[in-house]
């Protein structure tokens, strides 16, 4: 049985409980991730690959499970989160990967313990069904009046969060897996979605310095028109029951 039943169920229970996470002024940026790991552990997991700079975060010891965490501070940036380099993915050097969504008070309203108001864990398939385009970063050493100024083409992907995909997931805790996979006790279904593969696929872009234009160079998809079809669950421990449905973006 996969490891996110026993994570998203502790996940669950601190936000009911109103756990929240410890943000020090001199680390702000970690202070979730700290957050659900302790929920990791809690569950009875452990990753030795704790990192900062890993992706994903956990590698979940014993498993081929892993678990990269996004948090997102409560009327910011909702809508879509950075993924440099690579696009997600459901799968990553033999593990499978899951996403833990979260959103938690400002700075003004949380003090140095925000709340966590919500927790989203997803199966990476959900955000992409597939490895995708993965790129190296190239440069030319092109610009400027002397021809000595670099110039990145750094790959920056943005993929929507679980917030604009989803509706009935703001306020709640959700887990959304593949259908495919079986449900155990102390848990409900609450909704039951389906993302298509689109018909065409991006095989390059040609950008425009002088007139400041992107345009994107197209092939047709050879997996078009698969189905992938995915489930949302909540546990029967929170008694919500509010409905989850896909958004069309």
């Amino acid at each position: 049985m996969s490891t996110a039943w026993s994570i998203f169920a502790a996940c669950q229970r601190a936000v009911a409980g109103k756990i929240p996470t410890s943000r020090p002024a001199n680390d702000k940026e970690f202070h979730f991730q700290n957050w659900v790991y302790d929920r990791i552990r809690e569950a009875g997991h452990h990753s030795s690959s704790v990192g900062r700079n890993t992706y994903p975060d956990f590698s979940i010891d014993g498993t081929d499970e892993a678990y990269e965490v996004k948090g997102i501070t409560v009327g910011s940036r909702e809508r879509d989160f950075d993924s440099n380099s690579a696009l997600p993915s459901g799968a990553h050097q033999g593990k499978q990967v899951f996403y833990v969504f979260g959103r938690y008070d400002n700075d003004r309203t949380g003090g140095t313990n925000p709340t966590v108001h919500d927790i989203a864990i997803v199966h990476g398939s959900f955000l992409n069904a597939g490895q995708g385009f993965v790129a190296a970063n190239r440069s030319l050493r092109v610009l400027g009046s002397y021809g000595d100024i670099l110039l990145r083409d750094r790959k920056m992907y943005a993929p929507y969060t679980p917030y604009k995909l989803l509706s009935g997931v703001k306020g709640e805790c959700t887990l959304v897996l593949p259908a495919s996979e079986a449900m155990p006790a102390g848990f409900v279904e609450v909704g039951h979605f389906d993302r298509v593969e689109t018909d065409l696929i991006p095989v390059g872009y040609k950008a425009d310095l002088k007139a400041d234009t992107l345009v994107g160079e197209f092939e047709p998809n050879p997996s078009s028109g698969v189905v992938h079809s995915f489930v949302a669950y909540r546990t029967q421990e929170s008694g919500s029951t509010t409905p989850v449905h896909l958004v069309t973006p």
